[in-house]
């Protein structure tokens, strides 16, 4: 028999059964709210499966709950979420849920903080995944590898680029290779990425970065390949969606003289950059994005001449979108 303050599996009508909370009862019903803040009536001959402690407040690891079903892993990810915690386990596999905004939790210290630790010493975090990888490599002298999958806008650009961070600081060298490898992603996401409707900042491309480093756990060097680039997206974007974000960098950017010599006006001049309706995005700065492009392609060792191609060939790209044909007959 549930009793007020009891936490019980409720089906939701999704398939999926919601968590709920039990607040007042009576002669004849129950009175639930759920995990949404929604209310229910329960006839009290109503069989209610009863929530397993584990899952009425969280734990770190998914592999502890009690209730190990869909329901009990969709929950525990929600009451963490709200509490601010968007890393989970799953044994050894990080789950995170992305926030949205930016959190306090990779500075300098953090990364000390996760510096040789066992997997589960700490609370969950990806800076935890890059270390084990790290230190398992050191230790036992083998290639490592870490995935991450997702669907759009669950963060994964951002987790790469977090588990680089990582282990260019923890490599102690601080060297020109070092910089070089974490400023290849300005300008992967330059050319590669666009907003969608699901994400600002969405990788229409799929990459794989293969990292050496010396016996002394210094980087130094690495290969990053790219595969299964969206290239239709030049052409024709969906409503409320835009064009690889490198083509307004140039336009919003480029000093006025330079814009002048490839003919360049603004986005909106563009066939290619109009078709979703869309020519901003909000929160992202597009002159600051290409000041800080010019500078990543400076540290890559790529030539003012270089760039300057890069721009001509960009230039021609909208040019010729906006060519109009017309059929004739003879």
């Amino acid at each position: 028999v549930s009793m007020k303050g009891d936490f019980v599996w409720l089906d939701s009508g999704s398939g999926v059964p919601i968590g709920a909370e039990v607040k007042v009862t009576d002669a004849g019903q129950l009175y639930l709210i759920d995990d949404d803040g929604k209310e229910h009536k329960v006839n009290k001959k109503v069989t209610l499966r009863s929530m397993h402690p584990t899952s009425v407040k969280g734990v770190d690891d998914m592999i502890r709950l009690g209730d190990l079903n869909e329901a009990g892993l969709l929950r525990n990810l929600l009451v963490r979420h709200k509490e601010g915690i968007i890393y989970t386990y799953t044994g050894s596999i990080l789950v995170a849920v992305n926030p949205y905004q930016l959190l306090p939790i990779y500075t300098i210290e953090q990364v000390q903080m996760y510096t040789d630790r066992r997997l589960g010493e700490m609370p969950p975090h990806v800076f935890a995944i890059a270390d084990n990888c790290y230190f398992n490599m050191r230790r036992n002298r083998k290639n490592q590898c870490c995935v991450i999958s997702g669907e759009s806008g669950a963060g994964k650009t951002e987790s790469t680029k977090l588990m680089l961070q990582f282990l260019a600081a923890v490599s102690s060298q601080h060297s020109w290779i070092e910089q070089q490898v974490l400023e290849a992603n300005p300008i992967l996401e330059a050319f590669g990425n666009a907003k969608t409707i699901r994400n600002d900042n969405s990788s229409r491309f799929g990459k794989y970065i293969d990292i050496s480093f010396t016996d002394a756990g210094a980087i130094e060097g690495a290969r990053i390949e790219q595969y299964l680039l969206e290239k239709s997206r030049v052409c024709r974007q969906a409503p409320e969606e835009r064009n690889y974000h490198i083509f307004y960098y140039m336009l919003a950017g480029m000093p006025a003289e330079k814009k002048k010599s490839l003919s360049l006006g603004k986005a909106s001049d563009y066939n290619y950059l109009t078709m979703g309706k869309c020519t901003n995005c909000e929160g992202r700065e597009d002159v600051m994005e290409y000041s800080h492009l010019c500078s990543a392609l400076k540290i890559l060792m790529f030539s003012e001449d270089d760039s300057w191609e890069l721009f001509k060939l960009l230039a021609a790209v909208l040019h010729l979108g906006n060519i109009k044909f017309e059929g004739q007959r003879f």
